[in-house]
């Protein structure tokens, strides 16, 4: 059972009354003899004043508890009241409280602030929300939700438009809980917040995933579609039936009446395009519109009123006729210079915010980007077609020849052939791509840096003409020689922009030109080893036996007459006779290099050469697989040394000589360095014995290179496919 404060006090109180008396009487007397009246009294009086002091002070006690209580519990409520305001300002909602009784609405401080109600007093009377609700929709859903929590008890959550008293929409989340008492609704509370930002940024939301969904799909069309007219037919029923505008439509600007006609459209257009006034590019009336402005400036344009905008003016009366209340025009590039427009419009005021331009911006790019792409292709397309006319005429051209013509367009990077490729070459239709990488990938890959630091420098140069050769693949993987002849335009800056080359097979005139290089060079080993074996058995014989005989004569005269003299000069002139001509010997008829290996001959023919060591010699020779070094391929890495180091003891008066072979992905690499005086390539002629290294490097399949300066040397450097060349050689002999 639970008692109030009052009756708490009153029952301490008597409790301690009767407490007092009883104690107090009995220690008196205890203590004390009361026979005297006067002392009995006087104690009474004590004892009563005792009393009344303690139990003053013991109420004083409680009642301040009491208070001390109740005020905690006063400013507990007070800061919760004060909590729950600051709550209400934040989530700006309040409370309210509807009795059905009096008729009679009470409301929190917050509904001013939300309703802008100013100095205003809040109605009192009548049901809450009333006078402010001003949309039908919203006060028969009010008056409905008020009927069902008053008859059934029906709790209500509704969000209704209303408007302020300074005449501003607003959406308010409104709720309602009715108080039964027996059956019956006595009074509603309930709260309202003010959701008109969650209500904007929700349609907000939705109106940009309708544009993201709107630019999802004009680029499915622009991937998709093949034809501009089309592509425009299809951007514009995206916008109305996914964009929920209200129409659409994409114009051309006509070059001769620099006006914008009208090729696609959709949505409620209604003869609009047909019935206004043509837009302009010109500065008048028809041409300072969104539209014509768009077009004349080359940026977009928005109206969010139409029916304010002075800018549109001529066109006014008959977009408000078919519900248009505001636009926005973009322009259509193509190439660099405006094109079109793309022009939107709305059914609702101020419906483009910078959100929702800038994804239009970006969808309008996207436009111009695939509209310049289907240019692009029509004029690669009509390119093409007058390419390949010219090809055929080309054919016709050469079909008494065995060239093969090819035409490259630099800037498309695309390549087109002649029939040649298919009757030189051996290629079908649809083996040959046409592209620089495939012809690239057919030039032989000892040929292509080569080929393509070729074309580079004639571009730099600017050179019309040019003319090399290569190998070229053939259908079958085989590979012909190639002489290639280009002739290069360029455009007014000096860029390469197309290039005619004519191929022809000299595939024969090659192994003809190998042949006899092979045979005069096998003449010359068969007449060099000729020699060497008349000088070695014959020459060196006799001088040996004259060398033996003036032997002979010293010993005798030394008995008689002093000869010595003459007989010591005979026999060192001898000697140097026979060391002369045993170093010929070994420089025309090498021992047989089947025997020894390739530094060995090396070594040999340098021992000879230098033999007074006028420079020092590095050798860096990589041991190479027995089965490539051939006795073809030593003989001519001999030969290519000799001649070169006879170059470098004639000329160029070098102290260092370094000699490297080396073995490299399929190719021999030799180079020959010395660190002499060097030469002008450009202006000395390289003889001979260069010409001798040429057409060994030549007999190889290989490459020569010729690296020198004036001051800085001499380099020559000879590369061999060992492979290939191997197999080269059987078919040669």
């Amino acid at each position: 059972m639970k008692f109030s404060p009052g009756f708490k006090v009153t029952l301490i109180y008597f409790a301690i009354g009767m407490l007092w008396i009883y104690l107090s009487d009995r220690f008196l007397f205890v203590f004390f003899d009361f026979k005297d009246e006067s002392r009995h009294i006087m104690f009474q009086n004590v004892k009563g004043f005792f009393y009344i002091s303690i139990t003053a002070l013991l109420l004083f006690k409680l009642i301040s508890s009491f208070y001390k209580v109740q005020e905690k519990r006063l400013n507990e409520l007070e800061q919760k009241q004060n909590e729950l305001d600051q709550v209400q300002k934040i989530t700006s909602s309040g409370t309210w409280e509807y009795d059905f009784v009096n008729k009679t609405t009470v409301w929190s401080d917050l509904a001013k602030e939300i309703f802008e109600l100013g100095d205003i007093p809040l109605p009192v009377t009548g049901r809450i929300l009333d006078e402010m609700i001003l949309l039908s929709s919203s006060r028969e859903k009010l008056f409905k939700a008020f009927t069902e929590a008053e008859q059934e008890g029906r709790e209500f959550d509704l969000q209704l438009e209303v408007t302020t008293a300074n005449g501003n929409d607003r959406w308010i989340r409104f709720s309602g809980k009715p108080h039964m008492v027996n059956g019956a609704c006595t009074r509603i509370y309930g709260s309202f917040q003010d959701i008109t930002n969650d209500i904007l940024i929700d349609v907000k939301l939705r109106k940009l995933n309708r544009l993201y969904d709107f630019i999802t799909q004009v680029n499915r069309v622009i991937v998709r579609e093949k034809d501009e007219l089309a592509m425009f037919r299809d951007i514009c029923e995206i916008a109305v039936s996914t964009g929920n505008f209200h129409m659409a439509w994409i114009g051309l600007v006509n070059a001769e009446s620099q006006q914008l006609d009208a090729c696609a459209f959709a949505g409620n257009e209604s003869g609009y395009l047909s019935v206004i006034r043509k837009i302009t590019l010109k500065d008048e009336p028809e041409g300072k519109g969104p539209t014509g402005s768009a077009l004349r400036l080359g940026t977009h344009f928005v109206c969010n009123d139409i029916a304010a905008d002075p800018r549109v003016a001529p066109w006014r009366e008959s977009q408000l006729e078919r519900g248009y209340r505001s636009s926005i025009a973009l322009p259509i590039f193509k190439f660099g210079d405006v094109a079109g427009a793309f022009t939107l419009y709305a059914p609702a005021a101020n419906f483009f915010d910078n959100e929702e331009v800038e994804l239009l911006k970006d969808a309008t790019a996207d436009i111009s980007h695939a509209f310049e792409k289907l240019a692009t292709e029509q004029l690669r397309r009509s390119a093409e077609a007058r390419v390949l006319e010219a090809l055929d005429r080309y054919d016709m051209i050469s079909m008494a020849t065995s060239d093969t013509i090819w035409d490259w367009d630099v800037n498309s990077e695309t390549v087109y052939y002649n029939k040649g490729i298919h009757t030189v070459f051996g290629y079908g239709r649809e083996q040959v791509q046409h592209s620089v990488r495939w012809r690239e990938m057919n030039i032989h890959p000892n040929d292509r840096a080569s080929v393509r630091k070729s074309i580079e420098d004639v571009f730099v140069l600017q050179e019309q003409k040019f003319h090399t050769s290569y190998r070229f693949k053939c259908a079958d993987g085989r590979f012909k020689i190639v002489s290639d002849r280009f002739f290069i335009r360029y455009d007014d800056a000096g860029k390469p922009v197309r290039v005619i080359g004519t191929m022809q097979d000299i595939t024969q005139e090659k192994e003809y030109e190998q042949r006899v290089d092979n045979a005069i060079v096998r003449t010359q080993e068969a007449e060099r080893q000729q020699v060497g074996m008349e000088l070695h058995d014959n020459v060196n014989q006799i001088l040996a036996a004259s060398l033996i005989y003036l032997g002979v004569a010293k010993d005798d005269l030394s008995r008689g007459k002093d000869v010595s003299n003459d007989i010591a000069l005979s026999e060192q002139y001898t000697r140097e006779a026979v060391t002369e001509i045993r170093r010929l010997s070994h420089q025309l008829a090498p021992v047989s290099l089947k025997d020894i290996s390739i530094r060995e001959a090396f070594e040999k023919l340098l021992s000879t050469v230098n033999s007074k060591n006028l420079f020092k010699v590095k050798l860096n020779l990589e041991l190479l697989p027995k089965e490539l070094m051939t006795n073809e391929l030593k003989i001519n890495l001999y030969r290519i040394l000799q001649e070169q180091i006879n170059n470098i003891v004639k000329y160029a008066k070098a102290t260092e000589v370094t000699i490297t072979l080396t073995l490299h992905q399929g190719v021999i690499s030799f180079s020959i360095y010395d660190n002499g005086r060097g030469f002008d390539t450009n202006t000395k002629s390289t003889g001979i014995g260069m010409e001798n290294i040429r057409r060994r490097a030549n007999l190889l399949s290989g490459e020569f290179r010729l690296n020198s300066a004036p001051g800085e040397g001499c380099e020559i450097e000879v590369d061999i496919p060992v492979f290939e060349s191997e197999k080269r050689q059987e078919e040669l002999v």
